[in-house]
């Protein structure tokens, strides 16, 4: 028994020489001694427990050492691609309130909008996020903005790592985003794990704590890797990329290994969901602590405001992004930030002087929103909320667009259909007529306006929509809704008015008004 702890101990302690390739001594002298193991532990116990923590210490220091290794040299790879002051809200948001000279190129990291950058393709140009975009631009080529987009980064999610591996360990000097790096770390870790598991379970029989007490040094090491790494990261969508490709990775494992890896992947978990949560919430901080009046250039309502176009894009990569493992979390701090981004557009339209030109401006955030959420195909997850929003505001512009033209002829239309439904619904409650003295100005003023307005209408609402797609549907509805205001008008004088008659030469054709409608519609 003595004779065969010396002898094992000596070749064990042979793996563990300079410039050794241990995997050569593993294979062609060890395994054919794993009769003499299986010897000691059926026999010697005691001496088989002494030289299986011999072989523990020895491999796990030389994983150790091949894993600082690869750390050292994947930090050299590393390109970190978000700051601190990448947040939704930043600093040179900021315009002088008192400064009307301030232009609408100000609203925009770049120059200002040509006209095909209202289209959502041409937004996403000034971005720098067309769909050929490489995965990690330059430092220099990045922009400020699409530093909260996915963009190809998302690409990380496929394959078993082998591919970045190989380009991590090519000897280029390329840099890669966090994500990356993270993932040849983890194909590092794995590939070993599978050899050794192979291995250690032929020559000592090893258990599943043996073979976690060989990695756990190397454990540590990348535990303490990546939170330090993590712990100066503002990059969220680094953060959720690695915690997907984590999970992904795990899954993929044998069991065998995959229970031998547990409590690295779970450590890791430990690591990363904290800070990601920290990152979503000092996106949140940055909203929470905006201050409105200073936010807004002049004309600012016409276009996206830039934290719109952030907040857009940074949801519309976390959705994407989302899974069943993270749904439940991601979708918690989705809802909390985007409350209190609406709450800041609501502050910013609060300072614009006219109610007209607020809702002007939520329309143009929200439908700015909406386009960035179709372009990255997550519009079920979050269309309704955003899309009940809008509908909204766009009512209340049609509603304030005609009030301000047509204002007599819409209260006398609400008021006279409410009276009506009251008497429907109450035998008490007489029936409403109509005074022609009350009746005849409106008629008269809308058969000599309504072509004037009608064009009036196209200018004021196709001049304030940066998405034309947008303003020709709000200008349909507008008109819309002007003709069937008219038309209930013309419905209530012949049942309400004894007089009617008299005004049959006033009224306007209805066939009449739907031609010039349909001719403004087909104008864009």
């Amino acid at each position: 028994t003595e004779r065969i702890r010396v002898f094992l101990l000596t070749k064990i302690a042979a793996l563990g020489r300079p410039k050794t390739n241990f995997q050569i001594i593993q294979q062609s002298v060890l395994l054919k001694l794993r009769n003499l193991a299986a010897f000691l532990l059926q026999h010697a116990p005691e001496v088989y427990e002494e030289v299986a923590g011999r072989y523990v210490e020895t491999m796990g220091r030389i994983y150790l050492h091949h894993i600082k290794a690869h750390l050292r040299h994947f930090a050299r790879c590393q390109l970190d691609l978000v700051t601190s002051s990448d947040t939704i809200v930043q600093a040179e948001d900021t315009t002088a309130p008192a400064s009307p000279a301030v232009s609408v190129a100000a609203l925009f990291s770049s120059a200002a909008p040509s006209p095909s950058s209202f289209t959502l393709a041409g937004m996403s140009s000034m971005l720098g996020l067309s769909p050929g975009s490489p995965a990690v631009p330059s430092a220099g080529a990045r922009s400020r903005d699409s530093a909260l987009t996915v963009g190809g980064r998302a690409a990380i999610l496929e394959g078993d790592g082998e591919e970045v591996l190989m380009k991590l360990t090519a000897g280029q000097n390329a840099k890669h985003a966090p994500e990356f790096t993270f993932k040849g770390l983890l194909a590092v870790l794995l590939s070993a794990a599978a050899s050794e598991s192979a291995f250690s379970s032929r020559f000592l029989g090893a258990n599943l704590a043996i073979l976690r007490s060989v990695f756990k040094p190397a454990f540590a090491a990348v535990e303490d890797h990546v939170r330090s790494q993590v712990a100066e990261s503002y990059d969220a969508i680094g953060l959720i990329l690695m915690i997907r490709v984590s999970r992904r990775m795990s899954e993929a494992l044998p069991q065998a290994n995959r229970e031998a890896l547990s409590p690295l992947f779970d450590s890791l978990n430990m690591i990363l969901w904290p800070r990601f949560k920290a990152l979503l919430d000092l996106h949140v901080a940055s909203v929470k602590a905006a201050t409105p009046p200073s936010l807004l250039a002049h004309s600012g309502e016409k276009y996206p405001h830039q934290i719109t176009r952030r907040f857009a894009e940074l949801s519309a990569s976390l959705l994407q992004l989302r899974d069943a493992s993270c749904a439940e979390m991601l979708d918690h701090s989705l809802t909390y930030m985007r409350g209190e981004v609406m709450a800041l557009l609501h502050r910013m339209a609060g300072t614009l002087s006219e109610q007209r030109v607020q809702i002007i401006f939520r329309i143009n955030q929200l439908d700015a929103i909406l386009g960035v959420y179709a372009e990255r195909g997550v519009l079920p997850l979050a269309a309704p909320f955003f899309q009940q929003k809008l509908d909204a505001d766009v009512s209340a512009l049609v509603e304030h667009e005609l009030l301000s033209r047509y204002g007599g002829l819409v209260r006398l239309v609400v008021r006279v259909e409410e009276a009506a439904e009251r008497s429907r619904n109450n035998t008490d409650s007489p029936a409403p007529t109509v005074a022609l003295a009350e009746v005849r100005p409106l008629a008269e003023y809308f058969a000599s306006s309504w072509r004037h307005e009608i064009k009036q209408i196209n200018l004021a609402i196709m001049g304030n929509f940066h998405n034309m797609k947008n303003g020709m549907e709000i200008l349909k509805r507008t008109l819309t809704q002007m003709l069937l205001y008219y038309t209930r008008f013309l419905d209530l004088v012949k049942k309400f008015c004894p007089e009617a008659a008299s005004l049959a030469s006033t009224m306007v054709h209805i066939p009449s008004i739907i031609a010039e409608i349909k001719q403004y519609s087909r104008t864009f």
